[in-house]
Formats: C-alpha cells, sequence, structure tokens
C-alpha cells in the first residue's frame, strides 16, 4: 500500500482497500538499512495474487469438513501451482481449478491453456474459475473468454467462483444419492 494524495491505498484497490487503522495488517514500517521497495509492477504481480483462490480454498474446506465422506481432499496449488486447486472425491474423480482474476477478458484469453493434468495433476474435469466480482462488471466476460481464448479446449469449463461452488455442491449431493 502507499499514500496518494495523503491517503493510503492499496495496490490493487478491489481486493485491498481497506485501510481502518485498528486492523493489524496495517501498520507504518520505517526506513532501515537494507529495506527494499518494490517497484509497483513487481507487487502487482507477485504479492497480490492469491486472495480469490485463499476464498475459494476456505469455502471448499468448510464443504469438505461437512460432507468428508464426498470430498474427500483439496489441494492447494498442487505440482507447485500447475493450477490452483484439486478436489478429489469419493468416486475416484478429481477436479482441477485455476482461479484467474484479470479486469479484461480479451487480456486473459491468450492466457487460458489447457490445465497440466499428468501423474498426480492428472484430472476428470478441469475448471477456469473468475471471481464473481469481474462478472459483475462486464456480463459478457464468460462469452468473450469461451470466444477468445482459441488455445482453451471446449471441454474446460469456464465459470464464476459462485458457479463453482454450487457445481461442487451438486456433485456431492449426486455422490449422497449414490449410495
Amino acid at each position: 500500500m502507499f499514500k496518494k494524495y495523503g491517503k493510503l491505498r492499496g495496490i490493487k484497490p478491489s481486493a485491498c482497500n481497506d485501510h481502518r487503522q485498528n486492523l493489524p495488517f496495517i501498520r507504518q514500517i520505517t526506513w532501515k538499512q537494507g529495506l527494499r521497495r518494490l517497484k509497483f509492477g513487481i507487487h502487482w504481480r507477485i504479492c497480490l495474487p492469491g486472495i480469490p483462490e485463499m476464498r475459494l480454498f476456505r469455502a471448499l474446506e468448510e464443504l469438505q469438513s461437512k460432507y468428508s465422506d464426498q470430498l474427500c481432499a483439496i489441494h492447494l496449488y498442487p505440482g507447485i501451482d500447475r493450477y490452483d486447486l484439486q478436489l478429489c472425491f469419493c468416486d475416484k474423480s478429481t477436479w482441477a481449478v485455476d482461479i484467474k482474476d484479470y479486469r479484461s477478458p480479451y487480456n486473459l484469453a491468450p492466457k487460458l491453456t489447457p490445465l497440466f493434468g499428468e501423474g498426480d495433476l492428472r484430472y476428470d474435469e478441469s475448471f477456469y474459475v473468475i471471481p464473481i466480482q469481474r462478472l459483475q462488471q462486464q456480463e459478457d466476460y464468460i462469452e468473450i473468454l469461451r470466444e477468445q481464448a482459441t488455445k482453451l479446449p471446449s471441454s474446460t469449463h469456464l465459470l464464476s467462483d459462485v458457479v463453482f461452488e454450487e457445481r461442487v455442491i451438486n456433485k456431492i449431493e449426486q455422490l449422497q444419492e449414490g449410495k
């Protein structure tokens, strides 16, 4: 975070713009010999990723604690971030999930490629999940992605984090009925 016009401002206001002084992560850091400041672009690329991933991971952990017989395991950053989440279900099916938080679907689309799926990272279904806020900002976001992501197979699902959670719940319900 930095000061702009005398006010604290997060590097990405949509993700980190809560600067109330009583929060534990809001504190003044005094300069000392050897202390370095990240350049804006580096901060943007390496310090912010993970907020949507952790939000979804926590929601899925709650589901797993309630339905551990159906949702057996959730792995965060399997294979050192080949994709973000791996969900393992009791029917031995595995889902691979990569969360992408880009303002513009046109900037994101060329980056969407098939998720790596060999060895321990194999999966039965793959998903690119977009935070719902992005889809609320632009209604045709998913349609643009599907049209522009020419390297992405049609079998890879593109959906919001909210719809993905619903999909997980539906899978759990199907597994419960199948007992």
